[in-house]
């Protein structure tokens, strides 16, 4: 296989026309695949959403709510469950029932309707109908 990519044993791959024909196919194959790679990287880029906000709008607005500091999972944890939050809309429930699903945690709990709407706000404005 290195004589195919680096060149090396130039008379054994001429003696054998067969496991040349696969190194410049195998070649092929890679700058295709390396093409492609690219091509689907900058459509991606390009191509998606403009409006995502991050986080910190977000926690921006909980704390508006009179959540913040939260204990044990802190700000990483709220944007976390503001991600699933946001897959649950996505995934077509209504915002009280997700609203719901936070109903045992202690820290979201009492604020939950708030914590879903701020989600839908700031991370998935798409879901906003």
């Amino acid at each position: 296989m290195a004589s195919c990519l680096w060149g090396a044993n130039l008379a054994f791959r001429r003696s054998e026309g067969t496991r040349m024909g696969l190194c410049v196919e195998r070649t092929r194959r890679l700058r295709t695949v390396a093409t492609l790679s690219a091509a689907v990287a900058a459509v991606s880029t390009f191509a998606s959403p403009v409006a995502h906000a991050d986080g910190a709008s977000f926690l921006a607005a909980l704390r508006a709510q009179g959540l913040s500091n939260p204990p044990l999972i802190g700000d990483s944890g709220l944007v976390m469950y503001g991600h699933r939050a946001c897959e649950a809309l996505e995934a077509g429930q209504p915002a009280q029932d997700v609203a719901n699903l936070f109903t045992l945690n202690w820290v979201i709990s009492p604020h939950k309707y708030e914590f879903v709407d701020a989600a839908q706000h700031e991370l998935c404005p798409e879901t906003l109908h």
